[in-house]
C-alpha cells in the first residue's frame, strides 16, 4: 500500500508539472507567436517534445500505479 501512495504522489506532481508547462507554453506562443525564429524556433519545439515526453512518462507511472493496486 505504501508502493501505491508514493507512486500515486508521484503521478500527481507530473500532472501539475504538466498543466504548468502546458500554460507557460500557451502564453509563450500567444505573446512570441510572431517572434519565434530560429533559436527561439528550436529551444519552442525542443520544449513541446520535453512535455511530450514527460507526459508519456506519467501515463507509464499512472498505468503502473493502477496495476499495484488491483493486486
Amino acid at each position: 500500500m505504501v508502493e501505491y501512495k508514493r507512486f500515486a504522489t508521484k503521478a500527481r506532481v507530473l500532472i501539475l508539472i504538466e498543466i504548468i508547462l502546458i500554460i507557460f507554453m500557451l502564453i509563450i506562443f500567444l505573446t512570441l507567436g510572431n517572434i519565434l525564429v530560429g533559436i527561439y524556433a528550436w529551444i519552442f519545439i525542443i520544449s513541446l517534445l520535453l512535455w511530450a515526453l514527460l507526459f508519456i512518462i506519467t501515463v507509464k507511472l499512472y498505468i503502473k500505479t493502477k496495476r499495484i493496486k488491483t493486486e
